[in-house]
């Protein structure tokens, strides 16, 4: 996966994918190596546990790069379907709602961070690593870099948001990240692991 430049999350993600199917195997004493009936009995399992959609999809990823690029063997597509994405509309909030939001941050630098994220659609995850001269108020673009994809992009920037960031760059004198922690470092978000379900079945038989 570092050859083919996937992004260090993915990685990560997929890596603890693996690791979790391997240590149930073990939890359930399979002296047997991994097929894809394992593998499908596994995914089930994952959507027994009431897991998303999404999150099953994830498994599928990981677990098919494991078979193809590691244990060399085949995916069959037949015994082992992707899961189909679910079509649902979003839920939208007012625009009273929004501001409500927004009002309600504690500080400043809370305000411009929701707003930031709200006007420009950037993902929290690409705004803390925004730097001051990714901010072209001239254009009134921000530049995101190594975005989902490791993709680099531009976004707009909305002259109400493009002045009161200016504003808030000013008032905190920030020289390099846009958004900083408390320490004055640049802020690191850590994700919080969805707890694994407590049923007690046995997802191997």
């Amino acid at each position: 996966m570092i050859l083919k430049n996937f992004s260090k999350r993915t990685i990560k993600t997929y890596v603890q994918i693996v690791k979790q199917l391997i240590s149930l195997c073990e939890e359930h004493h399979l002296n047997i190596p991994i097929s894809d009936d394992i593998v499908r009995k596994y995914l089930l399992y994952r959507f027994d546990q009431g897991k998303h959609w999404q999150t099953v999809n994830s498994d599928y990823s990981a677990i098919q790069k494991f078979f193809k690029n590691v244990l060399m063997l085949s995916w069959s597509l037949t015994k082992l379907p992707r899961a189909r994405k679910e079509k649902k509309l979003p839920s939208i909030l007012s625009k009273e709602d929004v501001v409500k939001i927004i009002e309600s941050a504690a500080t400043f630098k809370q305000q411009v961070l929701l707003t930031f994220v709200y006007v420009t659609g950037a993902r929290l995850s690409e705004t803390i690593h925004v730097e001051i001269e990714d901010i072209n108020s001239h254009r009134m673009q921000v530049r995101i870099n190594q975005g989902k994809g490791n993709k680099d992009r531009f976004i707009i920037l909305p002259q109400k948001i493009a002045k009161a960031t200016l504003a808030y760059i000013a008032l905190y004198k920030f020289n390099y990240w846009l958004i900083l922690g408390q320490n004055g470092e640049n802020t690191q978000i850590e994700y919080p692991k969805r707890p694994e379900s407590r049923r007690n079945k046995v997802w191997c038989r």
